[in-house]
């Protein structure tokens, strides 16, 4: 009887000893995973800058008239609009930028919006980048869209 009850001890014991390693175990899995994903989240974040940069440096290069106006004087005024790429590969055959790989690639999601401009020419005003979150169905959108949506619409 008395050897029964230390195996049980015995035993007890040792299934404790086993959940706390588990536990242990599992928050620092928990733990290095969300590490990673916040690093890789990091990354994509720098790229996403990258990219912005890029399309800022060919719109800036690439304008389009938008407005063209007489003042009192009979002095003709333009007004320039920048324009984007239709897809962010144009910035590699322009050398604004070396693309990623195709893996890294499948992360980031471009969308030019086209818009009529003087003269019924059609020119991508403003543009949509985002990038996948880690781990996520969500999308974190870059700064320069929400930039680029704003301007077209001065």
């Amino acid at each position: 009887m008395f050897i029964n009850k230390t195996y049980k001890a015995i035993l007890l014991v040792d299934v404790l000893l086993g959940l706390c390693l588990v536990i242990t175990l599992y928050y620092i899995g928990d733990l290095s995973f969300k590490n990673y994903y916040s690093a890789k989240l990091d990354q994509r974040k720098v790229q996403v800058d990258m990219f912005d940069k890029a399309l800022e440096g060919y719109a800036n290069n690439h304008l389009a008239i938008k407005n063209i106006t007489y003042d009192e004087e009979g002095k003709q005024n333009v007004i320039y609009q920048k324009t984007y790429p239709s897809s962010l590969d144009e910035l590699e055959k322009n050398g604004y930028i070396k693309l990623l790989s195709d893996e890294d690639m499948d992360n980031f999601k471009y969308t030019p919006k086209k818009e009529t401009t003087y003269g019924n020419t059609q020119n991508i005003v403003s543009y949509e980048l985002k990038v996948k979150i880690p781990n996520s169905d969500s999308y974190y959108i870059s700064p320069g869209s929400i930039r680029s949506e704003y301007m077209s619409k001065e």
